[in-house]
């Protein structure tokens, strides 16, 4: 069994590149509400999000603290919809592989930021003592256990198959008790019912964005759009489009 490091870690660099790939109407969306999009952990997509990992499970298992695995597991289920959460991708350049699992047409968008720029655009954020930005850890849940010290440790980390990504996420825990521990109590706190898909936090668009790199696929007149659209809300970015359209030498 392996252990892992402290997962709440931001990058050193203030400078690093991240990436937001996202179709046009999402991006416009962005602009118009002059705001970033957190989703709820559980509607992510991977049903991996934020779970209790078989390496802890199984560290429990046969010992006087095995009554910690059904503390977890319900925690996993809990709070799940109480987390918010925005990502982003770690590279200096694009990704082939992102652009083809986030955006569903050929009129793409990519809007390149630094870390620096996040967190300081986060500074307004409303729940902002609760805003943690941190890289994702990637691990074998068979058998890499997860520091469960700190239960936001288990959303800064995804599966190995995942690690392609290289992802950044900015976390929002909206707990409903300000406590300073958690009190298992399965009979009376329930998963939430009408907890919302997601939460706009705002942000500036124009302090956010340092370039729009726009579809490989993107016919010529879209970049133009872009030019048009961005320059109605106040900002002044590079608009290209991606070098992954570019011709080799022959």
């Amino acid at each position: 069994m392996s252990s892992v490091p402290d997962p709440v870690q931001p990058p050193q660099n203030p400078d690093i590149k991240i990436w937001r790939y996202m179709d046009f109407a999402k991006f416009v969306s962005l602009l118009d509400s002059q705001s970033l999009f957190f989703s709820r952990s559980d509607l992510l997509g991977d049903s991996f999000e934020f779970s209790y990992p078989k390496a802890n499970y199984n560290a429990f298992s046969g010992t006087p603290q095995s009554e910690n695995n059904d503390f977890f597991l319900w925690v996993s289920r809990i709070f799940a919809k109480e987390l918010f959460v925005s990502c982003w991708v770690m590279n200096e350049y694009e990704s082939t592989a992102m652009w083809g699992l986030y955006t569903k047409s050929d009129e793409g968008i990519a809007i390149q930021t630094t870390y620096g720029r996040l967190r300081d655009g986060l500074r307004d954020c409303p729940h902002k003592n609760r805003l943690d930005i941190g890289m994702v850890n990637y691990v074998n849940y068979d058998v890499d256990r997860i520091n469960d010290q700190n239960i936001l440790q288990f959303i800064f980390h995804k599966r190995l198959q995942f690690a392609h990504e290289r992802e950044l996420r900015a976390v929002i825990w909206l707990t409903s008790t300000d406590a300073p521990f958690i009190v298992y109590d399965p009979e009376t706190v329930k998963e939430p019912e009408n907890a919302p898909t997601g939460l706009a936090v705002p942000i500036k668009p124009q302090e956010l964005i340092e370039k729009i790199s726009i579809s490989p696929r993107a016919p010529s007149w879209f970049g133009q759009l872009v030019e048009s659209i961005i320059k109605r809300f106040g900002i002044n970015c590079p608009v290209i489009q991606s070098s992954l359209a570019d011709s080799p030498l022959r």
